[in-house]
């Protein structure tokens, strides 16, 4: 009986290891600690993933790609850009200016629908699943958004 119960605690902990190492292939969405999160990956350990605080604080990204962390808050070459559907947005998350903040709200509209989504950096360029971003992410103007920018 013993032997048994570890078998299946070896075979669940397996299972539950490989589940958080796949990737998703498309947007998922999360809340914890005040924070709103939306994120995605390939299931080659790249990742790009949105966090909206609540309360204090305002929309920011970050992207690991081939194992390099950027951030949207980070020095200019730790920054990345955006293509959406073959327009491209330069680090369209940091919103710490008020032209950064307008350029935002079109962005935003934009990227909640787009077909086509590239992550550049200064080394890379990396296409994103867009399966079931709409469908998580909300206009900014709708009560149901959580994000919102710096100004």
């Amino acid at each position: 009986m013993l032997k048994r119960q570890k078998l299946l605690t070896a075979m669940v902990l397996g299972t539950l290891t490989a589940t958080a190492m796949a990737g998703t292939y498309e947007w998922t969405e999360g809340y914890g600690m005040g924070v709103f999160e939306y994120s995605v990956d390939d299931g080659n350990g790249n990742r790009l993933h949105i966090s909206c605080p609540r309360y204090d604080g305002y929309i920011s990204a970050s992207a690991t790609i081939q194992g390099k962390m950027y951030d949207s808050e980070g020095a200019r070459n730790e920054q990345f850009d955006v293509i959406v559907d073959g327009e491209s947005y330069s680090n369209p998350f940091n919103t710490e200016c008020r032209v950064c903040s307008a350029n935002f709200e079109s962005f935003w509209e934009k990227f909640r629908n787009a077909n086509n989504l590239i992550i550049k950096t200064n080394v890379s360029a990396h296409r994103f699943p867009t399966n079931k971003l709409s469908d998580i992410s909300h206009p900014l103007q709708s009560d149901l958004n959580p994000c919102h920018t710096a100004w």
